[in-house]
């Protein structure tokens, strides 16, 4: 009778424990569909971060390749007004040359008899 009421007992808590392990692993099943749709949007979340990256990337070499045409339009811009400002003097010198002064009245003549 003794031996009757323990496997009783045992039987009693075996079901208890197989009902708790059932209901643990519909919880786990739960948590494990919860975990997966995380992984899915943690690589989404990752895509779109490599892809943002990539754009990223590629727009700093863009500007890279900006800074170097604007130095390169700045350099060329110096060269123009040096080259502006020698051309200047030469215009300058030309007038101040004396045969350039003796030459005004009929380069005033020729515009008259031009128009």
């Amino acid at each position: 009778m003794e031996k009757d009421k323990i496997i009783k007992q045992q039987i009693k808590l075996s079901k208890e424990l197989e009902s708790e392990i059932a209901t643990l692993n519909k919880f786990l099943i739960e948590k494990n569909k919860v975990i997966d749709q995380q992984i899915i949007q943690a690589d989404n979340v990752y895509n779109e971060l490599s892809r943002l990256n990539s754009s990223l990337i590629e727009k700093d070499r863009l500007i890279n390749q900006y800074i170097i045409d604007i130095n390169n339009v700045k350099n060329k811009l110096v060269n123009l007004r040096e080259r502006m400002k020698d051309r200047n003097n030469q215009i300058a010198q030309f007038e101040k040359s004396l045969s350039w002064r003796i030459t005004k009245p009929f380069r005033y003549l020729n515009g008259i008899f031009k128009k």
